[in-house]
């Protein structure tokens, strides 16, 4: 895990020196921190475009419920499923930051998570205007949960398990 592993290990991994690594980013965390950041951001421009091509396509530049509800959840759900192995270590790693609550991360998934969330919380507003900011908030919040835990390696495992059979992602 993150904690049993030191910058040497990531270093000879990458096949690059712990000098460059240290000067680029510091410290470990620092680079977790803008490994999970570039991805996350990654991530929020594909939800950007596919809004902005539906919003461009419907007469009133309104985006429906449940387009909306995709334009959140299939970037995601697309890299879980047909992204190369980085993406997956990726959607794991993210799982265990977001859920896992270690003091040590917990202010940079808030800060990383809180812009985005606030804006597709925007776009759910948009979507169903009569409902209260707080019920979107929730319904946002179990959207995103139960679609890194589905996304997430060990589910895949939890699959088989109570399946008796051997499952992956992509069953």
């Amino acid at each position: 895990g993150f904690d049993g592993t030191s910058i040497r290990d990531i270093a000879a991994r990458a096949g690059d020196t712990i000098g460059t690594l240290s000067y680029h980013f510091g410290t470990k965390d620092a680079l977790l921190s803008e490994v999970v950041r570039r991805r996350f951001h990654e991530l929020g421009e594909m939800r950007r475009a596919r809004y902005r091509t539906l919003a461009a396509a419907s007469p009133d530049g309104k985006v429906s419920l449940e387009d909306t509800i995709a334009c959140i959840l299939v970037p995601f759900v697309d890299r879980a499923l047909r992204g190369d192995e980085e993406w997956h270590s990726y959607i794991g790693l993210l799982g265990r930051m977001m859920y896992v609550h270690d003091g040590a991360h917990a202010a940079d998934i808030a800060d990383l998570t809180d812009p985005i969330s606030n804006e597709l919380l925007g776009w759910l507003h948009d979507a169903a205007p009569g409902a209260a900011r707080t019920d979107l908030a929730h319904a946002y919040r179990f959207m995103i949960g139960a679609m890194i835990d589905a996304c997430s390696d060990h589910s895949a495992v939890r699959v088989g398990r109570v399946t008796g059979e051997t499952a992956s992602l992509k069953d």
